[in-house]
């Protein structure tokens, strides 16, 4: 498994030091609009300007430790210049796009909704995926808010999703050929996804395609798709305007999200058929017809 510290220039011109899930709670807060401190829009992330991966999180929580205490001259020796960049940023969904994960979470949200009663198809299933794990818990049990059941629904299928995809998960040749074309192009990338980020790095670490990618946002705990919310905290956490993003998506919800947002997108129809997706500005008919000519066409 893999794990980051990141450095973040924020509005205020601090910098901000910070792990994954540090940085994802602070661009829920802001993208939910709570604001428990003063300080929470003064420096509210708006740059990411260093990062470094590591292969333990001992190293990374002592690294990042260190680097809180050092001055600010120190901090910005780190930071170098950004060069001459692509005309766009790709803003990536995961599950059904990055990763084939369609089926572990049909069968890990039957089994557990089984157990209390509650049948489940795949029509029924195919009509929420997209949503944060939350907002479909709360949709399957029939409740508007959150409560203590709906929330211990959530926790339980998402441990049995994580163990069911343990040592089953492989990486399409074609994505990850694409993946290392756009590295090379210069293209920075975002994880823009409604996945828990325990999801996220169990996956990523099966995958183990954790460093093409500048940032990992996770939308679990901002406003569900199609609410634009974790692909305007991705595109604000890596400096981009919508307008110069390109989503990739595989869910109505995901395609709406990203409209909503002033996105263009590219929809794959690895998860739901292609008349679903015509909200999309390219519709690519599976994974394996994925090319970086298909980015360039929507630049």
């Amino acid at each position: 498994m893999s794990y980051f510290v990141y450095m973040l220039r924020c509005a205020d011109d601090t910098l901000y030091i910070g792990s994954t899930s540090d940085i994802n709670r602070r661009l829920a807060e802001h993208q939910n609009g709570w604001k428990p401190r003063a300080y929470t829009i003064s420096r509210r992330p708006v740059k990411l300007v260093w990062q470094r991966q590591f292969e333990t999180k001992q190293q990374a929580q002592t690294v990042e430790k260190e680097m809180k205490k050092w001055p600010r001259q120190k901090k910005e020796a780190l930071i170098v210049p950004d060069p001459p960049a692509p005309a766009f940023v790709v803003l990536w969904d995961f599950d059904g796009v990055l990763a084939d994960t369609h089926e572990y979470h049909y069968q890990s949200w039957k089994e557990i909704l089984a157990e209390i009663g509650i049948p489940f198809s795949r029509q029924y299933f195919q009509s929420v995926f997209g949503m944060s794990n939350s907002q479909t818990s709360r949709i399957l049990l029939g409740l508007e808010q959150d409560t203590q059941q709906s929330l211990e629904v959530s926790d339980r299928k998402e441990a049995l999703y994580r163990q069911m995809l343990r040592g089953r998960m492989t990486m399409n040749p074609n994505l990850a050929s694409v993946l290392e074309s756009l590295k090379q192009a210069g293209v920075k990338m975002v994880i823009a996804s409604s996945a828990p980020p325990e999801n996220l790095e169990v996956v990523l670490a099966e995958l183990g395609i954790a460093p093409y990618f500048q940032a990992i946002v996770s939308g679990d705990s901002m406003p569900s798709k199609p609410d634009p919310a974790v692909f305007l905290a991705a595109a604000n956490l890596i400096g981009s305007t919508p307008e110069n993003c390109i989503v990739v998506e595989d869910s109505p919800h995901g395609i709406e999200g990203a409209r909503r947002a002033g996105m263009k997108c590219i929809a794959v129809a690895s998860t739901q058929p292609v008349e679903k997706l015509a909200g999309a500005d390219r519709i690519i008919e599976k994974i394996d017809d994925l090319q970086v000519e298909d980015f360039l066409r929507l630049v």
